[in-house]
């Protein structure tokens, strides 16, 4: 029987690997001797990053340990330092006010919308691609970033006074304003954007970004990263004019988008860029029954499958629904309540709204499995639902 610990089979190094909660333990076993060091270069910061943080993850595990704890670390002590992006002079020219596109009265009120995504591009953990993009009234705008050696070496070879793509730490950028002569501000803001990540784009070399707008448009357009007037319309999806509150797209391929069109339907569409026409959706839940003033928020797939669904107001302000693309559900599968009011010794349910709804990783919390966890904002406080759905 094996008496020391640089004796046990790998298997059992790894299963007490699982249950080393911090990277300096990690770094100090390799330190102890060359064997246990080979193990855990080779096997030991990789079961440490994926018992603890979600996939994807590149496999530069022993970079990945170090900036991932360190990350989790700076969000435990709340030491982070919030910056805001803004597009430069030189590369997006400020769109002129235009008295023509703007509507004669508000129809809506500014809505903050925006989503990003990172990818790996090269074979180093630095070596990535950023994207961002957000709404500016009915104008789109977008950010794509790239960084690593590559990049790097690519600005020093740039002349002097051509760096202006590089920003203060080398790092490359491309930025695009989307608009139309035809958008009216107020009448065709954007209410939702989505950008599909790295593994549902048809092409790596585009940015594939869906987005709802106030008049009941619903499209997905692509843009190419290396050509600035590149803007093409990948598909249309028909909404019958009403206008899109919030949509959603799971992690399936092909993917599904769930878009709240109006003030009772959610609709479910297959993203496909082959499609010629409007895209009609697959199905549609319909909310029918809710009196008003109550009408849906927002959706967001908190699994390929699972749905949530957020409304009011209404003493079960939170719907949650099992989608799959030849089943398109009629009832939830559970519902949440949260307001309720004491009088003495009677407990009385009154209504209240959720708005905005968003998915937490496994590794946040102990759920038995992906989905089970996520946060949805009130309209009273700031809520965290049920941690378990077990359905």
């Amino acid at each position: 029987m094996p008496s020391l610990l640089e004796d046990l089979p790998p298997e059992l190094l790894g299963h007490l690997v699982s249950y080393i909660e911090e990277a300096q333990t990690l770094l100090s076993l390799a330190l102890s001797c060359t064997k246990l060091h080979g193990f855990v270069e080779r096997d030991g910061y990789r079961i440490f990053v994926q018992c603890r943080y979600p996939p994807p993850i590149p496999p530069f595990w022993r970079d990945a340990t170090h900036a991932l704890t360190a990350l989790s670390g700076a969000w435990e002590r709340k030491s982070l330092i919030p910056r805001y992006i803004e597009p430069p002079r030189h590369a997006i020219t400020p769109r002129k006010p235009d008295p023509g596109r703007r509507a004669r009265s508000q129809t809506m009120g500014y809505q903050p919308v925006i989503d990003s995504h990172e990818t790996w591009i090269g074979s180093d953990w630095t070596a990535r691609r950023e994207a961002v993009s957000w709404g500016a009234g009915a104008d789109l705008i977008l950010r794509v970033k790239w960084m690593g050696p590559d990049i790097e070496q690519e600005w020093q070879r740039a002349p002097r006074g051509r760096t202006t793509c590089f920003d203060q730490h080398h790092h490359k950028s491309r930025w695009w304003r989307i608009s139309e002569p035809s958008f009216v501000d107020g009448r065709d803001d954007i209410t939702t954007i989505r950008l599909l990540r790295h593994e549902q784009k048809p092409s790596c070399d585009s940015e594939y970004i869906v987005i709802g707008r106030a008049s009941g448009r619903l499209d997905m357009i692509s843009i190419h990263h290396e050509v600035q007037r590149s803007r093409k319309i990948e598909a249309r999806f028909e909404t019958n004019g009403q206008n899109v509150r919030s949509a959603s797209v799971n992690t399936a391929m092909p993917p599904l988008l769930a878009a709240c069109l109006g003030d009772r339907t959610i609709a479910i569409y297959s993203i496909s860029t082959t499609d010629h026409g409007p895209t009609k959706p697959l199905g549609s839940i319909q909310f029918d029954s809710l009196e008003s003033p109550c009408r849906l928020w927002s959706t967001v797939f908190l699994r390929q499958d699972r749905l949530a669904v957020s409304l009011g107001p209404h003493v079960e302000p939170i719907r949650i629904f099992n989608v799959r693309p030849d089943a398109i559900p009629k009832e939830d599968i559970r519902r949440f309540h949260f307001a309720k009011s004491h009088y003495g010794e009677h407990v009385q349910e009154r209504p209240t709204t959720a708005y905005p709804l968003a998915p937490l990783p496994r590794s946040s919390c102990s759920c038995e499995s992906e989905g089970d966890l996520f946060l949805s904002g009130g309209y009273d406080d700031f809520m965290i639902s049920d941690p378990l759905l077990r359905t």
